[in-house]
């Protein structure tokens, strides 16, 4: 699948070995000439020419990831960074992303818009099912209800917490005073570094967790 790096849209950037929270959102403004990458909207962080990145972003119903190298910057209104071209470009089609059944702790926040300020409810809850690109949560609490959604939990032999932005597509009829609902987290650039990485534990866990 070829990208057209001419369009502007979001991504996120990481240092090799970096935290989620370290991950800093940008846009990607375009390429030169087939031979570079210009990148932009950091604040508050600086690269140096010669880092190596690792830069995500979504495209359609992909999530595409590559590494490139800070080649210049250019101080103008703002930074702009020249990444090197990637010479190789990874493929997540969200839509095709497997589902496994799960029973993993999560806190479940509420909101009346996508990117709204704070959320109006909080709810504790279980994940009983999780792909890359959604999951089924379930509540003893009763959710109300509403359009959006973040949840956060942490996957099984891991560390790291996840928080992921989502619309609720589907609320489930309430069954021995449970509730659930039905998230999709679609492709938000925000949600990228966390869906990726769920999509490699899916697929590292998917036997184990279907009884193979």
């Amino acid at each position: 699948m070829p990208v057209n790096f001419s369009q502007n849209f979001p991504l996120t950037v990481e240092r090799p070995g970096q935290k989620e929270e370290q991950r800093c959102s940008g846009t990607l403004y375009g390429s030169i000439r087939g031979r570079c990458l210009m990148v932009g909207g950091f604040s508050g962080r600086e690269f140096s020419v010669g880092e190596e990145l690792l830069v995500r972003t979504s495209l359609e119903s992909h999530i595409v990831g590559f590494w490139a190298t800070v080649t210049d910057k250019l101080e103008t209104m703002e930074t702009i960074y020249l990444l090197s071209y990637p010479e190789h470009v990874e493929y997540l089609d969200w839509r095709k992303s497997p589902r496994i059944n799960v029973f993993i702790p999560a806190e479940i926040e509420l909101s009346s818009s996508a990117g709204s300020g704070e959320p109006y409810s909080k709810f504790h809850g279980v994940l009983l099912n999780l792909s890359g690109n959604g999951c089924r949560v379930s509540s003893q609490d009763e959710l109300p209800e509403t359009l959006h959604c973040n949840i956060k939990f942490s996957l099984p032999g891991s560390d790291e917490s996840f928080q992921l932005s989502g619309d609720i597509v589907r609320k489930y009829t309430p069954s021995q005073q449970v509730s659930s609902i039905g998230v999709n987290f679609g492709s938000r650039p925000e949600n990228i570094p966390a869906t990726d990485h769920i999509g490699h534990w899916i697929s590292s866990n998917k036997a184990f967790a279907n009884g193979a």
